[in-house]
C-alpha cells in the first residue's frame, strides 16, 4: 500500500513531467470511474461537495462506508427536514484530514546500550492501535529494506543472540483497525555493552600471609557464572586453564609460594556470552611471623596487626640503639603537628618532622636516613608503638634500663612523648630540647 509520503512523490513527479489534468469526480463512484481511465491524479475540493449525492439519515451522525488514507481530507455539510417534509438550508461547508500523530520511546533508549545479548524491543503503546510491524539491521541503512516483523503488542523479542559490541538499529510503525498502517517511525538504535570493573579481595597489589587465599570479586549484574585464570607470571595468566565458578569467589586449593601472583576474571551471561577478561589483577603471599622472630632487616618482630590491609602488618625494631642521647627537634621550637599517637603513624609523624625541622641531628631525622639490613625506610616509633616496645624489650634486646627513649608524638611547642625503660615504662613528656633521652628505630613491612 502507498504512504502518504509516496502518494506526495508521484504527485510531485507529474508536475515536472509537463502538462496534465486532473479531473474532480463528485463521488466516490466518480473517482473510481476516473481512475479506471487511467488519470493518476484526482481533485477533491470543497467545491465538489454541492454537486456530490445527498445522503439521507434519520439521525444526526453518519459512517463513512470506505477506509480513508492517511493524508486524506474530506469535505462535507449537512441540512435538517423537518416533519412537514421541508429542508432547511445547507451548513457551511467543513473539512477534515485524516491524521495518526504519536509519539513512540523505544527501550533500550535510543543511541542507548543494554548487557542483555538478547534484549526485549518494547516501545510505548500507540492509541488505536491493534498492532505493528518491526524493522531491524545491523546498519542504519539496511533497516528499510528488511523484512517487517508484526506483532500484535508493543514489543519484540529478538530471536538471535548478540555479540558484545554489537549494533542494532529498528524502528516499527501502528496499524488501526481499518488495516491502516501509520507512517513508520524514526530509525532508533543501541548497542550490546557489558563493562565490569570489579573491586577485589585482595586488593589489587595487596599483602597476604594466607597461602591458600579466597579470591573475591564484585558481582555483575546479568552474570550466570565466572571464569577464572591466574599464575605465577603476568604472562602466564592468559595460558593458565580458565577456572570456572558459579559465584564471585574463589577458593585457591593448595598452597601458594612467597611471591607474587597474578589473576583475572570474566563473567557469562544465561546466552553464554562472555564479557571481555578483566585486566590482570596481582597480590603477594608475604612470609608470615611471629612475635620475636628476627625480621626481614634483621630486628625483632613485636608487633602483628593481623592483615596487610593498609600496606603492612607487622613492626620490626631494630636491635640496638641507633642514638645514646639526642634532642627530639633540629634546634626550631615550634609545633610540628606530629601529633598521632596510635600504632601505625609513627612512619607519618616522623615523615612531618623531618618536613618540618629539615636537615640536623636529631631523633627523627637519625631514623629518616638510617639504613640497616639492607632497608632504609626506618621511622622513630609513636607513642603507643615505643610503649609496645617497651613491653617487648626483653624479647628486641639492646634497650638500656632507666632511660627515656624518644616517640614522634609532639605534645606541644616545647614538649614531646617518651617512655622510660623501668619497670613501670610509664610514657612522659621530656623537653625536646633534651639530649640525654636515646633513640631505637622501627619500620613496618
Amino acid at each position: 500500500m502507498l504512504t502518504t509520503a509516496d502518494k506526495r512523490t508521484i504527485f510531485r513527479k507529474l508536475h515536472e513531467s509537463g502538462c496534465f489534468i486532473i479531473p474532480n469526480p463528485f463521488d466516490v463512484g466518480s473517482a473510481k470511474a476516473l481512475q479506471h481511465l487511467g488519470f493518476k491524479a484526482l481533485a477533491s475540493t470543497s467545491a465538489g461537495v454541492a454537486g456530490s449525492t445527498a445522503l439521507s439519515m434519520a439521525i444526526s451522525q453518519y459512517q463513512m462506508p470506505t477506509i480513508l488514507a492517511l493524508g486524506d481530507m474530506r469535505y462535507w455539510r449537512v441540512r435538517a427536514q423537518n416533519a412537514d417534509g421541508v429542508w432547511g438550508a445547507w451548513s457551511s461547508i467543513w473539512s477534515f484530514t485524516v491524521s495518526w500523530t504519536y509519539v513512540m520511546t523505544p527501550s533500550p533508549p535510543d543511541a542507548g546500550a543494554t548487557s542483555d545479548t538478547t534484549p526485549l524491543l518494547d516501545w510505548t503503546d500507540v492509541s488505536a492501535a491493534v498492532g505493528y510491524e518491526l524493522q531491524y539491521a545491523a546498519t542504519s541503512a539496511g533497516v528499510s529494506g528488511t523484512t517487517a516483523q508484526a506483532v500484535t503488542s508493543s514489543q519484540y523479542q529478538l530471536p538471535v543472540i548478540l555479540a558484545l559490541g554489537d549494533i542494532r538499529y529498528w524502528r516499527v510503525r501502528p496499524k488501526n483497525a481499518d488495516g491502516v498502517w501509520g507512517a513508520w517511525g524514526s530509525i532508533w538504535s543501541f548497542s550490546v555493552s557489558w563493562l565490569y570493573n570489579p573491586t577485589t579481595t585482595p586488593a589489587n597489589g595487596g599483602k597476604t600471609v594466607n597461602t591458600k587465599p579466597l579470591l573475591d570479586w564484585s558481582d555483575l549484574s546479568g552474570a550466570a557464572s565466572f571464569e577464572l585464570q591466574y599464575a605465577n607470571t603476568s604472562g602466564g595468566v592468559a595460558g593458565s586453564t580458565a577456572i570456572p565458578t558459579a559465584i564471585s569467589q574463589y577458593q585457591i586449593p593448595s598452597v601458594l609460594s612467597v611471591g607474587t601472583w597474578y589473576w583475572r576474571v570474566r563473567a557469562k551471561n544465561v546466552d553464554g556470552v562472555y564479557t571481555a577478561w578483566t585486566s590482570i589483577w596481582n597480590f603477594s603471599i608475604m612470609q608470615a611471623y611471629a612475635i620475636g622472630d628476627t625480621g626481614p632487616a634483621g630486628g625483632k618482630v613485636f608487633y602483628d596487626k593481623g592483615d596487610y590491609l593498609s600496606g603492612w602488618q607487622y613492626l620490626e625494631a631494630a636491635s640496638s640503639d641507633q642514638s645514646a642521647g639526642v634532642c627530639w627537634y633540629g634546634g626550631i621550637g615550634f609545633v610540628v603537628n606530629a601529633s598521632q599517637d596510635s600504632i601505625g603513624y609513627g612512619a607519618t609523624n616522623t615523615t612531618t618532622i623531618v618536613a618540618a625541622q629539615g636537615a640536623g641531628t636529631y631523633a627523627a631525622s637519625i631514623c629518616a636516613n638510617l639504613v640497616l639490613g639492607g632497608y632504609d625506610d626506618w621511622f622513630l616509633p609513636s607513642k603507643w608503638e615505643l610503649f609496645a616496645m617497651y613491653q617487648l624489650r626483653a624479647t628486641i634486646g639492646g634497650f638500656t634500663a632507666n632511660k627515656f627513649y624518644w616517640s614522634s608524638t609532639e605534645y606541644s611547642d616545647l614538649h614531646a612523648w617518651s617512655c622510660y625503660f623501668d619497670i613501670m615504662g610509664t610514657p612522659g613528656l621530656v623537653e625536646k630540647s633534651q639530649t640525654i633521652v636515646r633513640v631505637r628505630a622501627i619500620r613496618d613491612f
